[in-house]
């Protein structure tokens, strides 16, 4: 992020510096704002489309990794999360730019939840599935990227699976603690 100014912009797109300094009068931040916003939506957009044509909470997993690895893949594995690389970046010192990426964040992972909730998994369950599956995949992504394959999408997504509920409900945290009732002694 530190790299990131206009000239530079300018100079990779073959523009006229006058015109990128007309379209981002804001200069380098408000570059980056629109950056982030463009990246927010266009992950929101990949798990609306998933869970559009997803029938089942299964078919949402598979559907939203496996663009996860078209994409990666599509990019020869140069692509990446730009939010996650700008949360984790020492160069974002603009609170309010840090407060965006996290929105993107909370963006993301409130429409994976929606996408459960429309397929059957409410409240809890809901929620804390969707933070496993946006961990698993962004995990994918970095792995991707370090071993230029798009197997970690592959196990991810069979991870994420495996912690889907057969009857349709996940059991939380809290839930899985609980002890189990013994069944009633039979009478002798």
């Amino acid at each position: 992020m530190a790299g990131i100014n206009l000239v530079e912009v300018a100079r990779e797109a073959k523009a006229p510096r006058g015109s990128v300094y007309h379209y981002f009068p804001g200069g380098r931040d408000q570059l980056l704002d629109e950056a982030v916003a463009l990246a927010a939506h266009t992950g929101r957009r990949l798990i609306e489309r998933a869970a559009g044509a997803a029938a089942t909470p299964a078919e949402f997993v598979e559907g939203l990794f496996t663009a996860g690895a078209s994409w990666i893949d599509a990019t020869s594995h140069s692509g990446g999360c730009p939010i996650a690389a700008a949360m984790f970046s020492a160069e974002v010192e603009s609170p309010a730019l840090q407060q965006r990426l996290r929105d993107a964040m909370q963006d993301w992972s409130s429409a994976i939840q929606d996408a459960y909730a429309k397929l059957g998994l409410t409240g809890a369950a809901a929620r804390e599935l969707a933070a496993c599956t946006l961990m698993a995949f962004h995990g994918a992504m970095l792995l991707a990227k370090a071993k230029p394959t798009t197997g970690a999408f592959a196990a991810a997504s069979r991870m994420v699976k495996a912690a889907l509920p057969s009857s349709g409900t996940l059991r939380t945290g809290a839930q899985r603690k609980q002890p189990q009732p013994k069944p009633p002694a039979r009478a002798k």
